[in-house]
């Protein structure tokens, strides 16, 4: 933005700063700096305080409508694929076969397959099946087996690799067995290379190719 010579002894407010002045005025000009965005959503994050024992100041119809609005989404969701699970495989051969190959894995390690029994057998090596097998350590459960397909234990992190990649939920309240392993996360989003690390115990391949669950009668 310029402005132009005024004539002399007139008076003025100085642009941006409120400050009169007299006498001669020179050519100025402006030059506004467009802030730079920073993709760092550590930044901006806010610990939003919630108490659940606190009264809503919504009525019960407005969450009646949401509810409504979620269930017509579903609907037509499910008038778009009829086929429901159906167009789901796991059989990958053919173009889908890449993605049975793990590209974390330098070499695989060949053993002997494992025929066995166990009181609690989880499919995959995710927090879920990390943070569940470690509650029944706690109250006494020792026949527990996590069979990983992956070259490493923690589900989507070990997985996806890609730059930038982070949870979109407090490290406090997604992060598993932060208290036992002692470890306090160093920013309001957990990365997922520390996700990753949080979750790593053992390093393995496995697949699960038969399990029959036995219930006493």
């Amino acid at each position: 933005m310029s402005f132009a010579r005024e004539p002399d002894n007139l008076r003025r407010i100085e642009h941006g700063t409120g400050k009169i002045t007299e006498g001669k005025t020179e050519i100025m000009s402006e030059t506004k700096v467009k802030p730079v965005r920073v993709q760092n959503p550590n930044a901006a994050a806010v610990r939003v305080a919630f108490d659940p024992l606190r009264p809503t100041e919504k009525p019960q119809e407005f969450y009646e409508e949401i509810k409504q609005k979620f269930a017509e989404a579903r609907d037509l969701r499910l008038s778009y694929r009829p086929d429901g699970r159906a167009q789901y495989t796991s059989e990958l051969t053919g173009e889908l076969a890449k993605y049975e190959v793990d590209p974390w894995v330098e070499e695989i390690i060949q053993r002997d397959p494992i025929n066995d029994t166990v009181e609690c057998l989880f499919i995959g090596g995710g927090f879920s099946a990390l943070l569940t097998a470690a509650r029944l350590r706690e109250k006494g459960v020792e026949s527990i087996r996590i069979v990983e397909r992956g070259g490493d234990v923690g589900g989507t992190w070990y997985w996806n690799r890609y730059p930038g990649a982070a949870c979109d939920v407090s490290a406090y309240d997604y992060l598993p067995l932060l208290d036992e392993l002692n470890y306090v996360p160093g920013s309001f989003f957990a990365r997922g290379p520390r996700s990753s690390r949080i979750a790593r115990r053992s390093r393995v391949n496995t697949t699960c190719t038969n399990s029959r669950c036995s219930r006493p009668r």
